[in-house]
């Protein structure tokens, strides 16, 4: 079940070009993989073929919404070198291949979101997962934060209140106030609409990912909901 397109559309014009992802692998098929698969008009995709290549380009963009970088490489630098220079950075997803799957929790003491093997289906399936730390990285400005698995709560469920995500985080709905009011301007109902409009935004626009068809209805009404909201909204999320 889907919703209107027509309803993401403002959020849609919004959004283009807004989302800046990074892919580091010294593998042409990998890269290639998912350069395609990033390919849609929201997102803008860089591409290194090593971490010495990639130094270059980070400096470079200002706000970061996910990297994807492999653990071991070629080269005499590893992703796991690049990720250990700018760790806690929490918006990195590590590819491991064989060679490589010793070091994977190294990469998540360092603060990679999440480590995947280097398997063709396993791929596809990692959409999901950029399309949320995307997501995250875009509420959160792309800035690290101490109350990261707080926010991540909203990745794993779809919510449908600031009072619902309170409860998950065992915080009276005033302390997750407080710590929102740390990061935003905005209050707890709106991040919640804003995150949850942005992934489904994301999942939407795959069409490899296929997300978006396994929503359940009752998901779909609250994602209708948040993304209204957003749509009323819109001038108070996007001021410029």
């Amino acid at each position: 079940m889907q919703l209107n397109p027509e309803l993401l559309l403002p959020l849609s014009s919004r959004l283009e070009k807004k989302i800046n992802i990074l892919i580091v692998d010294d593998y042409p098929l990998i890269r290639n993989s998912l350069t395609a698969m990033f390919s849609s008009p929201l997102f803008n995709t860089y591409i290194a073929s090593s971490a010495r290549e990639a130094r270059t380009i980070i400096p470079a963009v200002p706000v970061w919404h996910g990297w994807i970088l492999d653990i071991a490489m070629e080269e005499e630098e590893s992703g796991l070198n690049l990720l250990a220079d700018h760790a806690p950075y929490p918006f990195t997803i590590m590819l491991s291949g064989i060679r490589s799957m010793h070091t994977a929790s190294r990469a998540m003491e360092l603060g990679a979101y999440k480590v995947f093997d280097k398997d063709p289906a396993m791929l596809m399936r990692m959409y999901d997962e950029v399309c949320s730390m995307a997501a995250l990285a875009y509420i959160l400005k792309g800035s690290p934060t101490k109350y990261f698995t707080l926010f991540e709560i909203l990745s794993r469920d779809i919510l449908k209140s600031a009072d619902e995500w309170a409860q998950k985080a065992f915080l009276t709905t005033r302390q997750l106030e407080r710590i929102a009011s740390l990061h935003f301007e905005m209050t707890p109902r709106f991040i919640l609409a804003l995150f949850y409009s942005v992934r489904y935004l994301l999942f939407q626009d795959c069409t490899t990912a296929g997300t978006a068809d396994r929503q359940s209805e009752k998901d779909i009404d609250i994602l209708r909901h948040h993304i209204d909201f957003v749509n009323r909204n819109i001038s108070r999320f996007f001021p410029n």
